[in-house]
């Protein structure tokens, strides 16, 4: 059951996808505008006809999730919350803090994304044995799989091959990856002075610098296209690409670029080193082809309750560098130990290389890095240390460790799939049932 198909806050839809054969949606129009009346009454007639015996409810807020809520426990209903919030990203105080409190003690039990939600929803008052992790996770084995075929595609003899694929991706040969809304928390601005900063050293030390691709749609676009230009960064637009597996695979091998002309396969990558290319927003069925060619995924959040894109990444077997406040940030970037397997030749100035304690603006962990998100010099510096693995003098060692991070990635996020949650849900629909029967 959905209390309505759209959201105004996230550009998702339910039509067109295959859900369960008896999904019922409670009301017209989007999630945020449902009235909380309606759908407390819908509700409400929803849990007693089809006679639910645990309810699974995604968080408290906005108010017809409320009202959904207390419409199972009006019927004496166990409910278990689900939740990715965190105390990073979660600003209640007096009033506020104490309502949410009473809220949250509504639960039966939680099924939250991971350490730090478990410690944030503890200090709420839910008692830590009847709060479970596992609640954000994606289908690692279509990511690893749609990312490997991708792959496949791209150096089989049956199709085109990479060179061909990438053009009509219009891919560059080497490039980081961004994949999310382009809004304000995001900070991509802040992505973009590291990444022009990046750039700059490259330039100065004689290397080939990596592009930087994004992809994603949002209010600030426009604004982040226009810095991109002000910082001197060559900016191609991409968002006429089609990039469905159909397409990429045939062998019609021009494309038109940006100015109207077209370039043949032997111009593959038209785009020179160190461009921002926009693809705008792709369905989840196209990500993959994304993910299957970087280099490494930047998430540069500054506020992130999770951060699914990165379990996605990580499933492609992707190098991370990633928010020290993304709640994902402390269960997927485990530390890597003692010692640094990293250094730079192009040290960015000011940035100290650390690990947890020591160091706090940029931490090397086992699958990537962990950095300051108002730090533009140390995402600049995370750039250097992954990109200069692949340039001459540093490449057996360097590229050595590229490969563990590449590993790590896919066995750290293996911990979080969709049997896990399954087997987490299950645990919580136990403990609400048996806390409901206490009370």
């Amino acid at each position: 059951m959905q209390i309505a198909a759209e959201s105004s806050t996230y550009q998702w839809s339910s039509d067109g996808i295959e859900l369960c054969a008896n999904l019922r949606t409670l009301c017209t129009g989007t999630l945020e505008t449902s009235p909380p009346l309606q759908v407390f009454l819908r509700a409400r007639k929803f849990f007693r006809d089809e006679r639910i015996g645990v309810a699974f409810l995604a968080s408290y807020w906005p108010a017809p999730q409320l009202a959904l809520a207390m419409a199972a426990k009006s019927l004496g209903i166990p409910t278990v919350m689900m939740s990715d919030s965190h105390a990073g990203t979660e600003r209640a105080a007096g009033l506020k803090k104490r309502l949410k409190r009473r809220i949250v003690r509504m639960f039966d039990a939680a099924l939250v994304a991971g350490s730090p939600h478990q410690r944030y929803y503890a200090s709420l008052g839910i008692p830590v044995e009847r709060i479970f992790t596992g609640f954000d996770v994606v289908d690692n084995r279509f990511f690893s799989e749609s990312s490997a075929r991708a792959r496949h595609l791209a150096t089989s003899r049956e199709t085109c091959g990479a060179h061909e694929i990438r053009t009509k991706l219009r891919l560059p040969d080497r490039y980081f990856l961004n994949i999310g809304r382009m809004v304000e928390k995001k900070n991509l601005s802040t992505l973009l002075d590291a990444f022009s900063q990046y750039v700059r050293n490259c330039t100065r030390n004689g290397e080939a610098a990596y592009s930087l691709v994004l992809v994603g749609s949002g209010e600030c676009e426009r604004t982040l296209r226009r810095k991109a230009r002000t910082l001197g960064l060559n900016v191609i637009d991409c968002t006429d690409v089609s990039v469905k597996e159909s397409t990429v695979t045939s062998c019609n091998c021009s494309k038109t670029v940006e100015d109207g002309s077209e370039y043949a396969a032997s111009d593959a990558h038209k785009a020179k080193a160190g461009s921002v290319l926009f693809y705008g927003y792709r369905q989840i069925t196209e990500t993959p082809f994304f993910y299957a060619f970087a280099e490494a995924f930047i998430l540069p959040s500054l506020s992130e309750e999770w951060g699914l894109v990165v379990n996605e990444a990580m499933a492609c077997s992707l190098p991370v560098i990633v928010s020290r406040t993304a709640g994902c940030a402390e269960d997927l970037l485990p530390p890597v130990g003692a010692g640094h397997r990293l250094t730079s030749p192009c040290r960015g100035a000011g940035v100290e290389l650390g690990h947890e304690g020591r160091g706090p603006r940029l931490e090397e962990r086992a699958n990537g890095f962990l950095f300051d998100p108002t730090s533009s010099d140390a995402l600049a510096e995370a750039m250097s240390l992954i990109a200069s693995a692949s340039q001459e003098g540093h490449q057996d060692q360097r590229n050595a460790v590229i490969s563990q991070m590449k590993t790590q990635s896919l066995q750290i996020v293996a911990g979080f799939s969709c049997e896990y949650f399954a087997r987490q849900t299950l645990r919580a629909a136990a403990a609400s049932t048996e806390n409901s029967s206490d009370r």
